[in-house]
């Protein structure tokens, strides 16, 4: 009742091994109702006591950093994308990166009006990548992406973007995971 805007809860809690280390990483959300979130015991307590994660709590520090949202991670490689916004700013990112125990992270500017990375950019188990260009105020992102996953940039339209065909998950070797709506928006020409 106290956190109505708790649908996605990856943008305030995120899980990763850093070191062979099991890590909950707690971000800084940028509106105060989803900083209440991010103070649930119950979550917390569950990775903590249950699972032994070690806790990473990012909520406490001025910086807005929202995780998974501003930060989209390719973790064959270690690599971080993260969009800057109102909801993540530089030095968020680096506590990201570091809380992530990142090899490497690249930080570019998002559209004006744009909000989260996971929306516009995801990357699919290390092999492709799904872009939408007009959310992003970095036009050189789509080349260092092609370059990093050669013949994998797919690049969305604002419709499929819209319908969030760019918040996928790769769940096999060309198996994607998204939307009912998201793949009903989807061209021929994305599809292959």
């Amino acid at each position: 009742e106290s956190t109505p805007d708790a649908v996605f809860p990856n943008n305030v809690f995120a899980t990763a091994r850093v070191g062979g280390e099991p890590r909950l990483i707690v971000g800084r959300m940028r509106h105060e109702v989803r900083q209440r979130e991010a103070g649930r015991a119950d979550i917390r307590g569950f990775f903590r006591d249950t699972l032994g994660y070690a806790e990473i709590d990012l909520s406490r520090q001025p910086h807005p950093c929202e995780l998974t949202g501003a930060l989209v991670i390719d973790r064959v490689r270690g690599i971080g994308f993260c969009g800057l916004s109102e909801r993540c700013d530089e030095a968020g990112a680096a506590r990201m990166h570091e809380a992530f125990g990142l090899r490497a992270t690249l930080m570019f500017d998002l559209a004006a009006g744009e909000y989260h990375t996971n929306v516009l950019l995801a990357v699919q188990a290390g092999g492709a990548a799904l872009v939408y260009p007009g959310g992003l105020a970095a036009p050189g992102l789509v080349p260092a992406l092609q370059a990093v996953y050669p013949g994998g940039v797919v690049e969305l339209t604002r419709e499929e973007q819209t319908a969030f065909a760019g918040n996928a998950i790769a769940l096999g070797e060309g198996r994607v995971w998204m939307s009912r709506r998201a793949r009903a928006a989807l061209r021929p020409a994305t599809m292959t």
